[in-house]
């Protein structure tokens, strides 16, 4: 390790954006290993804290963006969401109205996404809420806390992108930008909750339709994503 280098990541600030169901909590243990100073940004106001950090962003500033097929985060997001929010906590389920009449109106991830261009009004309408008006993890993807207009003005040279299908290259590959070393293998914190799910709720993928009806509705991760990776080049 370079000791300047050492010296000079005491005194940067690291934001991570912590897109739910992408690995954030082994990228969070990664920042407390290594003790850098970080802020994390997590549902709730996430999408209004990080945009005030990036537009008053300073030299200091550093920002981690992981990223993950929308797709595939899209059917982990659904199957937390149902097993957090329902199948452990049922009095949450009962007290949040939207989402006892989401999680009884579609069995799987699937049926959510297909049902974007459904005949039936009320199954239509149901599933936008699902993803742009539930305050659940569908809702919350990479465009609701990174907009595409927002993710234009992260800096190049001070964002480091951490794919979360390659977390064990891409983390070590950002330690070593640092002039930091990676001491032993990336703590990843796989949950084993599907488990608790029942096989009827699961998906394994979606359909053409449902990933076709999801880009549409998904559009600005879909554009947040191509601005990303055309710009900043992974970890």
């Amino acid at each position: 390790m370079k000791p300047f280098k050492a010296l000079r990541n005491r005194f940067l600030h690291y934001h991570l954006v912590h897109v739910g169901k992408c690995g954030g909590e082994t990228i969070i243990k990664i920042l407390c290993r290594k003790r850098l100073k970080y802020t994390t940004y997590h549902s709730g106001t996430a999408d209004r804290d990080i945009h005030d950090a990036i537009v008053r962003q300073g030299t200091r500033d550093v920002f981690l963006i992981p990223l993950r097929d929308p797709c595939s985060r899209f059917i982990s997001a659904f199957e937390w969401d149902l097993y957090s929010k329902v199948l452990t906590r049922p009095e949450k389920k009962a007290q949040n109205g939207a989402w006892q009449r989401i999680f009884n109106m579609f069995r799987t991830a699937n049926d959510v996404a297909e049902a974007l261009s459904d005949t039936d009004p009320k199954r239509r309408e149901m599933a936008e809420l699902a993803l742009h008006a539930s305050k659940l993890h569908m809702q919350m993807d990479l465009g609701w806390y990174l907009p595409p207009a927002l993710a234009r003005r992260l800096p190049p040279d001070r964002t480091h992108l951490l794919r979360t299908q390659h977390l064990d290259t891409d983390l070590p590959a950002f330690l070593e930008a640092l002039g930091l070393r990676s001491s032993g293998p990336v703590p990843w914190t796989k949950s084993d909750y599907k488990r608790f799910i029942p096989p009827a709720r699961l998906t394994s993928a979606l359909s053409g339709l449902a990933r076709e009806n999801l880009a549409r509705a998904k559009s600005d991760t879909m554009e947040t994503l191509d601005i990303l990776q055309q710009v900043i080049a992974p970890a």
